[in-house]
């Protein structure tokens, strides 16, 4: 009998949280993102409307050594992810990788572009 492993991913809104195992985190090479003084954590800001995806207390991000678009979240605790327009997520403790979605668009030069609220 073969067992799947099913991925837990939260998301809220473009912004997409995929839960690691504390070996695929550790694996990784992390350079570590400062905490923003008035923001918090800031996993994604709006460059319409300056909303910003955050986490106020707790956890740390970092930046994956070996790909410089994902980023790493660790909570020793439970934290919250917070914006504007979106209802709150709470997260438990553990470890995440960061992914912001992508549009496709076959006109343009590069075809793909970070979505924007």
């Amino acid at each position: 009998m073969r067992t799947s492993k099913k991925r837990v991913i939260y998301r809220q809104g473009d912004v997409w949280l995929y839960r690691l195992t504390e070996k695929e985190f550790s694996d990784r090479t992390r350079i570590a993102i400062p905490r923003d003084r008035k923001q918090g954590i800031v996993l994604a800001e709006g460059e319409v409307t300056g909303h910003h995806h955050k986490i106020r207390k707790g956890g740390r991000l970092y930046q994956d050594g070996r790909q410089n678009s994902v980023r790493l979240l660790s909570a020793s605790g439970p934290v919250s992810l917070t914006h504007e327009e979106h209802e709150t997520i709470e997260l438990p403790a553990g470890k995440y990788e960061v992914r912001i979605q992508r549009e496709y668009e076959p006109q343009a030069v590069s075809r793909q572009s970070y979505v924007r609220d």
